[in-house]
């Protein structure tokens, strides 16, 4: 670049008219990569616990009231090649009756939540679970008493928190039988799964006590199903569909069974890039429309270089430059400012 150019762009780079389209630039890029490194961590951290809660597959009863057979249909998907872990599940919808905490009209509290009828140690091997674990129980009967003919329970760590081990509590769910069965249950454990409404309605209890619950022994619901590493998902699934009676089970990825939340994370993410990516072409435009303002009031300079024997390519160049230099300020503060707050945003 010749000498003239140069002197030409620091000069105009100095008049005021410039500092909007790079303070433009800077904040769309800014608003960019901060708004996009929050989504992406964002919606990692809820795939994260959204994967803690369901195993690679879940296999789904048609049928509400379960399936009867529970041992042989779990000894059939652990038959499965590729299959590395199976937990059976019996799982409904119930009232959960709080004994000890009470209403403003002096009555036990009462709240409806999802119960899972799990084999603790088989649902460990599956999900995360165990990690989630506050307490960390090892089994149902932790903590209880040797003379305790109560089952135990584990409910999510944000249902009514701060509930001291030991609480007793019962459940009341219809069962097969169209009438309602209530249990008592002694809390043993607390789990946190990141998810809030997943840890505010939902409760473990053994698998026994569940069947017993909605009055349908050697009955299953679900299975949670963890892949062997290095086995193709797809395949397993197709394999796990073949062993199960036809029609009576369905068996989604842990990924379709909550697709519509995933879906709605994705599609917010796209609608944050396109509306701040708009702020980076109404950065552009400013600087267009600075260089037209800037060419008009240099017609003087324009003719002079003209007259001296300046190329219109080269003039053009010195107005090209300007703005390139222009959008590059802008996007360096930006870019500058944003891995600031990209990397310290945790501990703001």
């Amino acid at each position: 670049m010749s000498l003239y150019k140069l002197k030409l762009i620091l000069r105009y780079l100095r008049r005021p008219v410039g500092l909007f389209p790079v303070l433009a630039a800077g904040l769309g890029t800014y608003a960019l990569i901060v708004v996009v490194a929050v989504m992406n961590g964002f919606g990692d951290y809820i795939r994260t616990n959204i994967r803690g809660t369901l195993s690679d597959l879940v296999v789904r009863a048609d049928d509400a009231r379960g399936i009867t057979g529970r041992d042989a249909l779990t000894a059939k998907l652990e038959g499965v090649p590729g299959v590395a872990a199976v937990s059976p599940q019996v799982s409904g919808k119930a009232l959960l009756t709080v004994y000890g905490t009470t209403n403003d009209a002096g009555q036990p509290v009462v709240r409806p939540v999802v119960f899972n009828g799990i084999d603790l140690a088989r649902e460990k091997r599956t999900g995360s679970l165990g990690k989630g674990l506050v307490i960390g129980a090892k089994s149902f009967s932790d903590g209880l008493a040797e003379d305790e003919t109560i089952p135990g329970l584990i409910c999510g760590g944000e249902m009514f928190w701060p509930l001291m081990q030991g609480v007793h509590v019962s459940l009341t769910a219809p069962t097969v039988r169209d009438n309602d069965m209530a249990m008592g249950f002694r809390v043993v454990d607390y789990f946190r799964s990141g998810l809030s409404d997943f840890d505010r309605y939902t409760v473990y209890i053994p698998l026994e006590a569940a069947e017993r619950l909605i009055d349908n022994p050697d009955a299953v619901t679900g299975f949670q199903v963890r892949v062997a590493p290095g086995h193709d998902v797809e395949t397993v699934r197709r394999e796990i569909l073949a062993v199960l009676p036809a029609g009576r089970f369905t068996v989604n990825t842990w990924g379709e069974t909550r697709k519509v939340l995933l879906a709605a994370i994705a599609m917010e993410r796209v609608v944050w890039i396109t509306v701040l990516g708009s702020m980076l072409v109404v950065a552009g435009f400013s600087i267009t429309a600075v260089l037209a303002i800037l060419v008009m009031q240099k017609r003087r300079d324009i003719g002079v270089l003209r007259s001296v024997g300046g190329g219109v390519g080269g003039i053009g160049t010195v107005f090209v430059c300007y703005g390139l230099t222009l959008g590059t300020l802008g996007a360096s503060v930006g870019l500058f400012l944003g891995y600031l707050t990209v990397r310290f945003i945790d501990p703001i």
